[in-house]
């Protein structure tokens, strides 16, 4: 949720805020046991608010300052391998709340997880199911499902990647003629990706697609 504020020109809205946010992680995981397992991490948040100022008596009217504000959250999350095919794991997300002395506030939400992992026989095809709880200044629930395809016989594996998720929410799509904002009932997302495992390495790449927004984002995991 982002309280930005809006000026109406030539019949068009125009926005006098955006928002970007930025934040690093660093986590780590342990095996209790050969079934068990658990990992616990920290993120550091920042939220760089844009403002636009307006002045019709000078020209150009507009003209823009940056502000940043930062927060830090926690995660962790539990993984419980059932059988050799089917696995239960829980996460939990702290989000992030940022205050601008321009009179603005972002929030990331809180998010509490469950879900559940089918692996084929063979190993190279996976299943999973996710229902995520968002607890913030909007609460919503959201379903994940989606597969993985690991292509065993090549060194290093090669991951592929296929999802689609609902969120009930699609965020804000306009103002109406009170300027009250409007927003989307729901959006359907469709995601795509593909991991690459070395020995003691591994490197993911993703992107995430919906009308309104696409999303991509890499990462890489080291072993000791």
């Amino acid at each position: 949720d982002f309280a930005g504020d809006s000026w109406r020109y030539g019949g068009a809205f125009i926005p006098l805020s955006t928002l970007a946010i930025v934040n690093a992680g660093l986590s780590a995981g342990v095996s209790v046991s050969e079934k068990l397992s658990f990992g616990f991490g920290i993120v550091a948040f920042a939220g760089i608010s844009t403002a636009v100022d307006i002045d019709t008596s000078t020209y150009p009217f507009a003209y823009s300052s940056d502000e940043t504000s930062t927060d830090t959250g926690v995660l962790a999350g539990g993984l419980w391998s059932v059988s050799d095919a089917w696995a239960i794991g829980a996460s939990y997300r702290s989000g992030a709340d940022f205050r601008f002395d321009n009179g603005s506030r972002a929030t990331l939400p809180d998010i509490l997880a469950v879900g559940a992992r089918w692996r084929s026989a063979g190993g190279n095809g996976t299943v999973a199911l996710e229902i995520e709880r968002l607890d913030g200044l909007e609460k919503r629930t959201r379903l994940h499902v989606g597969g993985e395809w690991v292509v065993l016989s090549t060194k290093p594996l090669i991951g592929l990647r296929a999802g689609l998720w609902h969120d009930p929410k699609g965020g804000i799509v306009g103002f109406d003629q009170g300027y009250e904002p409007l927003e989307d009932e729901g959006l359907v997302h469709v995601s795509a990706g593909i991991g690459i495992a070395f020995k003691k390495f591994q490197i993911d790449v993703g992107a995430d697609f919906s009308d309104r927004t696409t999303i991509s984002s890499i990462s890489g995991i080291f072993t000791f």
